[in-house]
């Protein structure tokens, strides 16, 4: 808009100028939306990634653990089955002695339960374990 020589705007100068200021300011009232929903998304996206890597890091210290804890409980299922093996090397010494004296097995071990089904269970439970890897 020019005006030149003082003179008096016309109303449809007026109206003309009044459009382009309220044209400018909603352009400005978009760009300032916009700019809130991007410094929005920002702001929401860092803090799921924070809260993602924190996650992430508890998920990494928790399977530590889980194998750290299943590799002893691995270890002492295999110490258990060995120290079973060799109970049941006593046991056929009993069992050997027991016949040959004429007496039976169960009255001198009433409580024998078989050693085969003991390593078996172990066994079993070590599989189950070393499944969970």
């Amino acid at each position: 808009m020019n005006y030149h020589n003082n003179m008096k705007p016309t109303t449809e100068q007026i109206l003309s100028a009044l459009n382009e200021m309220i044209q400018s300011k909603t352009e400005l009232k978009a760009e300032k939306v916009e700019l809130a929903n991007v410094l929005d998304f920002k702001n929401k996206y860092d803090k799921l990634g924070e809260e993602g890597l924190q996650i992430t890091k508890k998920g990494a210290k928790a399977i530590s653990e889980w194998r750290s804890s299943r590799d002893k409980l691995v270890t002492a299922i295999d110490q258990n089955i060995k120290s079973f093996q060799a109970l049941e090397k006593t046991y056929n010494e009993i069992k050997k002695q027991t016949k040959e004296l004429g007496l039976n097995i169960n009255d001198v071990v009433p409580r024998y339960i078989d050693i085969q089904d003991e390593i078996k269970m172990m066994n079993n439970m070590k599989g189950l374990i070393q499944e969970g890897k």
